[in-house]
């Protein structure tokens, strides 16, 4: 080996070890940058960094640096089918391992819309899934391939500070029994009223099912017998209290 070539070595083993110290540290705080690993990770496979610093094999190296099978290979892999599907490095940095993931269900041409990046910035995992399920079907016939998102606007009502103070830690409340964010108010408040809608409509129809039938019978009865009005108030009095318990059993 010439001096030149001695030169080239200690050059790449050199860099080899600070991609490493790099790995180190970016594993201690994974929790914080995890797609940082990834990305550590993916470039680290592109230069057969342990190959340079002469470990048989990638997984080798793995674990004598202590980082777990999973978390390596779940953030490298991630890291880079996305790198490799035009996603940048620094845009990269600003999703979450979860998001990325996701981002992965998408058609080649959908990972290179910034809207979609917009949204892996922004979007929480569960939120992001649902939109990229409602893309699919678009995206693999080719047509529609934008996200569809909604507008987000701003609901103002006037109410007292006692109100709203009710109000939110209600919703809040809704939010934690069914696994919803707790900041997600208008998600709570949408399923609040589609909740109250939908059993109001079902005692309605009960009402219109069984108690109306019921009465019309009775009275058709009472008033073919000559029973007088007040008679025929007490029958419908007597209709209601039995139609009750049948009207519980269908709205419960």
């Amino acid at each position: 080996m010439n001096e030149n070539t001695a030169i080239v070595s200690k050059k790449l083993v050199d860099k080899a070890k600070e991609h490493q110290k790099l790995i180190v540290h970016l594993w201690s705080s994974f929790r914080c940058k995890p797609m940082a690993l990834g990305i550590a990770i993916a470039q680290a496979r592109k230069h057969n960094v342990w190959s340079i610093l002469n470990f048989e094999s990638e997984n080798a190296w793995r674990e004598n640096l202590d980082i777990g099978r999973s978390t390596w290979f779940r953030s490298g892999g991630i890291a880079e089918k996305l790198m490799k599907a035009g996603v940048p490095e620094k845009e990269l940095l600003k999703w979450s391992l979860d998001n990325g993931e996701i981002m992965l269900d998408l058609s080649a041409k959908q990972l290179k819309q910034t809207g979609w990046w917009k949204l892996a910035r922004e979007k929480k995992a569960c939120e992001l899934a649902e939109l990229v399920e409602k893309a699919l079907p678009a995206g693999k016939d080719g047509d529609k391939s934008e996200p569809e998102v909604e507008r987000r606007v701003s609901l103002n009502v006037h109410l007292y500070d006692s109100q709203r103070t009710v109000i939110l830690e209600g919703v809040k409340e809704f939010n934690r029994e069914h696994g919803i964010a707790l900041d997600d108010i208008g998600r709570g408040l949408e399923l609040i009223v589609a909740e109250v809608k939908g059993n109001r409509r079902s005692v309605v129809d009960a009402i219109r099912r069984i108690v109306v039938p019921q009465m019309q019978k009775f009275l058709k009865e009472a008033k073919a017998n000559g029973h007088s009005v007040e008679e025929q108030l007490d029958l419908a009095f007597d209709v209601i209290k039995k139609s009750m318990e049948g009207l519980v059993a269908v709205v419960q």
